[in-house]
């Protein structure tokens, strides 16, 4: 069964919460948190959340721009 545009299957809405809290247990580890917080790490951690940031920024856009999109096309 196709999504509607504009929604995510919900199916790809558990993958991506499943991701996020397995990521959430990873930062509960204390070795992994160890790691993360050491000085040279911690501009590689800075970058991961910048590009989770604006990939997020530039998909929302990018529906909205698909949403307006198609409902130019329906008028003409």
């Amino acid at each position: 069964m196709a999504a509607s545009p504009g929604r995510f299957d919900l199916s790809a809405k558990k993958a991506w919460n499943h991701r996020f809290q397995t990521f959430l247990i990873g930062l509960t580890m204390e070795h992994v948190w160890t790691i993360i917080t050491k000085p040279d790490n911690i501009p590689i951690v800075g970058l991961i959340v910048l590009l989770c940031f604006f990939t997020f920024i530039a998909l929302k856009q990018a529906f909205v721009n698909d949403k307006r999109t198609g409902q130019n096309n329906r008028q003409n």
